[in-house]
């Protein structure tokens, strides 16, 4: 196809021209090609928050901008989980979104999904809650960042994680299917096996998650309470020895701690195993993978609407690693290898090279390999 004939497409279903199943689709293709384009940037460029520096202009709160990028991912995953299938035009105000709205809409998934499911939901609401809410109130502070940083993070947050939410969801909310046994797994011998490995790689990811922020957390409040109140500056005007400021706010994570004995960046080898396993156990679910059952869609009317058949070019992905919690998993290791290594770096640059040989790791993030 054209690429702008394409584009016209993609943007037509943004708007929701064809429904929330063309939505669907759309951003499946713009998560792909957020990865593929912001992947190589990254590995040039250091997002400007945290160990890389305070941006002077154009700065929000670390902890306030945290908090707002991470919140709206379990919001939006609410709102796809809950979103009925159709291909529909969504637009103006008698829309199907606007005429299914009601009270409690949100928390009809846990009256109508089966249990595999509703594992799933959970399990991703627990993720949020401690990313955006626990951590938030466990960091003792968070440095200024760049405004582009919680803004990029916002919209990258909504598309994913309504995307999550109508996969998981599948729409077995309105469409109250039953190719599924007792739990919501798929009829196959192997599905409650991988289900269960799945969430046990999930939930060992996430504990281990938890334990090594809290380490960064617990050096955080060290160096708080021993940091100088004063700085120096040289007759420029610019802060002296910023390598020793810096030491003040950050300090090398213990080798006696978990992870940290191997590798510099324990916590993103552990959100990568969480995901992997969410999205292992994802596989098991019946049907799967959403949707599957596409043909279905286009029978429904959408509150009286014709429905319209979505284009060939707007046809969900089928493939298991197109799927949203395959596309989140690469998403990740695309765009957190290459901070990982420039923190990596960082640590030797700002300690010593003697220093982070005798009590640095040795690994960035996987033990043995890199």
């Amino acid at each position: 196809m054209h690429p702008l004939p394409y584009l016209d497409l993609l943007k037509s279903a943004l708007q929701g021209g064809y429904g929330t199943v063309g939505l669907y689709s759309a951003l499946q293709r713009l998560l792909l090609s957020f990865t593929l384009l912001a992947a190589p940037i990254c590995c040039i460029i250091d997002a400007p928050f945290g160990r890389f520096g305070t941006p002077k202009w154009c700065s929000v709160s670390g902890t306030w901008g945290w908090l707002v990028m991470e919140i709206v991912a379990p919001i939006a995953f609410l709102v796809g989980l809950s979103a009925p299938l159709t291909t529909s035009p969504l637009l103006g105000s008698s829309s199907l979104l606007a005429s299914s709205w009601h009270a409690g809409w949100l928390l009809e998934p846990f009256h109508h999904l089966p249990r595999a499911r509703l594992v799933l939901v959970v399990a991703f609401l627990i993720h949020y809650a401690n990313r955006s809410l626990l951590s938030t109130w466990r960091n003792p502070s968070r440095a200024k960042m760049h405004l582009a940083v919680p803004l990029s993070a916002i919209l990258f947050n909504c598309a994913n994680g309504f995307t999550l939410g109508m996969y998981i969801g599948g729409g077995l909310v309105t469409e109250r299917r039953r190719d599924f046994d007792d739990d919501g797994l798929a009829r196959e011998p192997w599905a409650r096996a991988l289900f269960w490995t799945g969430m046990t790689v999930w939930a060992l990811g996430l504990a281990s998650n938890i334990y090594h922020d809290e380490v960064l957390y617990s050096l955080k409040r060290q160096s708080g309470r021993s940091a100088k109140p004063t700085t120096s500056l040289s007759p420029s005007g610019d802060t002296a020895n910023s390598h020793s400021q810096q030491q003040h706010r950050y300090s090398i994570p213990p080798r006696s701690k978990g992870l940290y004995r191997f590798v510099s960046h324990p916590s993103y080898l552990s959100e990568w195993l969480e995901w992997l396993g969410y999205h292992l156990a994802s596989l098991s679910l019946g049907p799967a993978p959403f949707p599957s059952f596409a043909a279905t869609l286009l029978l429904r009317t959408g509150g009286g609407k014709r429905p319209v058949p979505l284009p060939q070019a707007l046809q969900p992905w089928r493939e298991w690693y197109l799927q949203p919690t395959a596309l989140f998993v690469l998403m990740e290791v695309a765009i957190m290898s290459p901070r990982a290594t420039s923190g990596h770096r960082w640590y030797e640059r700002t300690f010593g090279r003697k220093e982070w040989q005798a009590h640095g790791q040795r690994w960035v993030v996987i033990p043995w390999l890199w």
